[in-house]
């Protein structure tokens, strides 16, 4: 896939502001949010070795793309790539009913507290251009919780080279911005400022053809 550079120069903004950069801590638990990409399964892997957590919450069922990809769930293909990893069962957790953000937030929850388990402090693993809106939507649901978001420390050009559909991962982080600017007024996520020259460059990718995954 070839983009022209005044293009990548608008999904950088974006990529740019997906992003958070939080300084992490030690939490309670991490909850990884299931999806497509093998990388936030194994950047939770590598947080776990690290010992920012003894516990591994993998949270997904099937999403729009992994619907089509895989005949297990999300939270059972990354849990196979703990195990692969040596992580024992016992400290693994699986939540197998969730199709989107807010649900695999929702549920992990969900899961710990049915368990007598609440976390004063999560660390959430995602993919890199969904750090921003993962925040906003656990604040959303849990704003006395602590929470610290990270990803795949990557760069946009070697995470679009290693995917398999790099234009439907344009139109995922325009899609994301979408969703950003929206869903406060919906009640799924608290409100963030979102800066002119992000608008800008959003309502530029729209125009050039990234509207797919639009609300």
């Amino acid at each position: 896939m070839q983009l022209s550079d005044s293009l990548y120069l608008l999904v950088q903004t974006l990529w740019d502001y997906h992003h958070l950069n939080h300084r992490l801590q030690a939490a309670d638990c991490l909850i990884v949010m299931g999806c497509q990409d093998l990388g936030v399964a194994h950047k939770a892997i590598e947080l776990y070795q690290q010992n920012y957590s003894e516990l591994l919450l993998f949270s997904g069922g099937f999403g729009k793309i992994t619907k089509d990809l895989w005949r297990k769930s999300e939270a059972d293909i990354f849990a196979d790539e703990a195990i692969k990893a040596g992580i024992s069962s016992e400290h693994i957790l699986l939540e197998t009913r969730s199709s989107n953000c807010g649900e695999n937030i929702l549920f992990a929850m969900q899961l710990l507290q049915g368990r007598g388990l609440k976390p004063s402090k999560v660390l959430l693993v995602t993919k890199p251009y969904l750090e921003r809106r993962a925040y906003a939507t656990f604040k959303q649901h849990f704003a006395d919780v602590e929470v610290y978001v990270t990803s795949q420390s990557i760069t946009l050009a070697d995470y679009l080279q290693s995917a398999t559909d790099p234009e439907q991962v344009i139109q995922l982080i325009v899609g994301d911005l979408h969703r950003i600017l929206q869903y406060p007024r919906l009640g799924y996520q608290i409100k963030q400022d979102v800066p002119k020259a992000v608008i800008n460059a959003y309502e530029q990718l729209v125009n050039a053809g990234y509207h797919q995954y639009l609300i």
